[in-house]
């Protein structure tokens, strides 16, 4: 079987380490950190070594392929030398540039620079003016081989870890657990890796041909891509109706749709980029006029939609991303209807673009959010007295439940993603030290958690902070047993007969099948705000919520918070055939219309007899 023999393996991988070796060794260098965490979690030079290593494999790669463009550039023979080596220091100073700890920020943008990189990868041998013709057949062949890989390793990992379990089960022998991660890992990294860069086309100048698109990628992107977005474009178009006749701002979730639509659409274009070619095959120009064309009141509904989350809740990352997603966007489809033809290598290399500007800088997505919330938030302490010269400071002036719940949630977001540091100049020094004080001694698994840091700043301010109130309208309002019944007192079921452990009620009806054929129905009136308990046989009882409701809210304004006492989370009743007790451990509620109904919640224990 030629296919298989060992010497074409052999000279398969002697080629690719020839080709690609810093890209192997940034490889092997990931595996072997991943595989050494499985064992040590809490260290943070192995986690920030595979980082490094993990976004070394593409920007290596980059690097090796524009080296082996260089000759038909005229650069120099030691310019491909000097460019590794310079990607190289760039990824040993990103990994020592990673903190002990890190925050969501460092997360989000190591996503960023890897997707920047991948794109890269693609781009970056086409960049030269001129030479832009065989970024589809190169991009293609990759795609095909990345996919081809994927589907190799899977079978690879799936035909070892049944030896593996074979040998355990069958032969006894104890066979450690963690010895699948380290098989899954080392597949991932190494074969995976080399498999996919023996397959990088070495010709690079290679125009796009109907005869050079394979069968299987036509049929992909003319029946099934290009039916979806036709199914996608007519769902937004009754929605856009819908929008109109109600005049009801388009909803949040817009976001993903179109995003969807706009991916599928764009990549059936680009799939049948070769056939933009042949003046015969018209429905393709016709497809793509009409594709953009009805991408234009998507476009406008998602700007509308993430104008008012962002009026509403400031920026974020991911609204900001979604910002510079959207004008993008609307560039491209003006562009496409004005010439409907894909632009093959305009449109990776713009998002490649996009990719490290919202990752690093003054523009980035991380620093325009901070400095966005930390913005809302000095608006939010300047009504409290609580901002001098442009710093927080603490006073005395009170602070409504409101306005308590609220400075809790930009503390909450300001600390969970840009860690101890978010106030920056904000904070007076004294407040600095407390932070600081809070953040020493973590590790990157054992950390305070984000409430620790938010209440030391909100305890400073003289601020009741109010955990868990992230984004939450003022009539919104969620309480929890202070016990929680784990550990409490041992209940009295005497004058019981059943006990219902662990319910959850919301909008439905839960249905239980008690003995003897009895069945209980139990439903939450959130508008009368009652509790309907009813069995087969016409028993009823109704439990009312307005006064549990009204003692809660109290109790919050009161400076009580949201953990509550069991005397207030407790209900009874008895009526002529039934009587209840009902032990509530979380409810939830909103007075206006701001929140769905679907955000009600009635959680507990219910003792139920007759």
């Amino acid at each position: 079987m030629r296919g298989l023999s060992l010497k074409r393996i052999g000279d398969a991988t002697g080629r690719v380490a020839q080709r690609f070796p810093l890209t192997m060794l940034a490889a092997m260098a990931a595996g072997a950190a991943a595989v050494a965490l499985v064992d040590r979690e809490d260290s943070a030079s192995l986690r920030n070594l595979l980082l490094a290593a993990q976004l070394g494999i593409p920007l290596l790669l980059a690097a090796a392929l524009v080296a082996e463009r260089g000759a038909a550039w005229r650069w120099p023979r030691w310019s491909g030398l000097v460019l590794q080596a310079a990607a190289t220091v760039l990824l040993v100073g990103y990994g020592l540039s990673l903190p002990r700890v890190m925050d969501q920020a460092h997360w989000l943008r190591f996503v960023h620079l890897n997707v920047g990189l991948h794109l890269l990868v693609v781009v970056a041998p086409f960049l030269r003016r001129g030479q832009g013709d065989g970024l589809w057949a190169f991009s293609l062949a990759l795609a095909l081989r990345f996919l081809t890989a994927a589907f190799f390793s899977l079978v690879l990992f799936a035909g070892l870890s049944v030896a593996l379990l074979a040998l355990d089960k069958l032969l006894g022998m104890d066979i450690d657990g963690d010895l699948y991660a380290r098989l899954f890992i080392l597949v991932a990294f190494v074969f995976n890796t080399a498999y996919l860069l023996g397959g990088v086309p070495t010709d690079l100048d290679v125009p796009p041909t109907v005869a050079d698109q394979p069968r299987v990628v036509r049929i992909f992107a003319q029946f099934i891509l290009a039916p979806l977005v036709a199914v996608y474009l007519v769902i937004l178009l009754i929605y856009l109706v819908k929008v109109v006749t109600t005049a009801v701002w388009p909803s949040g979730w817009i976001g993903y749709l179109v995003s969807s639509v706009a991916a599928a659409g764009l990549l059936s274009l680009l799939l049948l980029a070769p056939q933009f070619t042949r003046p015969q095959v018209r429905w393709v120009w016709r497809y793509a006029r009409l594709f953009h064309g009805l991408m234009v009141p998507a476009v406008v509904m998602l700007a509308l939609a993430v104008q008012q989350r962002v009026g509403q809740y400031g920026v974020t990352e991911a609204r900001y991303v979604l910002l510079v997603l959207t004008g993008w966007l609307a560039v491209v489809v003006v562009a496409h209807l004005l010439r409907p033809r894909p632009w093959v290598r305009a449109i990776p290399t713009s998002l490649c673009v996009l990719a490290f500007v919202t990752a690093v800088g003054p523009w980035s997505s991380f620093a325009v959010s901070r400095q966005a919330q930390l913005g809302r938030l000095a608006a939010m302490l300047a009504d409290t007295g609580r901002v001098t010269d442009g710093v927080f400071t603490p006073a005395d002036e009170p602070v409504s439940s409101e306005q308590a719940g609220q400075i809790s949630a930009q503390l909450d977001y300001l600390f969970g993603h840009f860690g101890a540091g978010a106030l920056g100049r904000r904070a007076e020094p004294e407040l600095q030290r407390r932070l600081a004080a809070v953040d020493q001694g973590r590790t990157a698994r054992a950390r305070p958690e984000v409430g620790d840091l938010a209440r030391a700043a909100a305890g400073y301010l003289a601020v009741d902070y109010r955990h868990g109130q992230r984004y939450a309208p003022a009539d919104f309002h969620a309480f929890q047993s202070r016990q929680n019944r784990a550990g409490g007192p041992a209940l009295a079921v005497a004058q019981y007969r059943y006990l219902i452990p662990s319910f959850q009620a919301q909008a439905d009806t839960l249905a239980y099948e008690l003995a003897d054929d009895a069945r209980l129905m139990l439903a939450v009136d959130w508008t009368d705000d009652e509790v309907h308990l009813a069995l087969a046989d016409g028993a009823r009882l109704t439990l009312p919520l307005a006064g549990m409701k009204a003692a809660l809210v109290a109790y919050e304004d009161a400076g009580g918070g949201t953990l509550a006492p069991d005397s207030l989370m407790e209900l009874t009743g008895e009526g002529p055939d039934l009587r209840a007790r009902l032990l509530v451990t979380n409810l939830q509620w909103a007075d206006g219309n701001e929140v769905p109904a679907t955000e009600n919640l009635l959680a507990g224990t219910l003792l139920i007899g007759w």
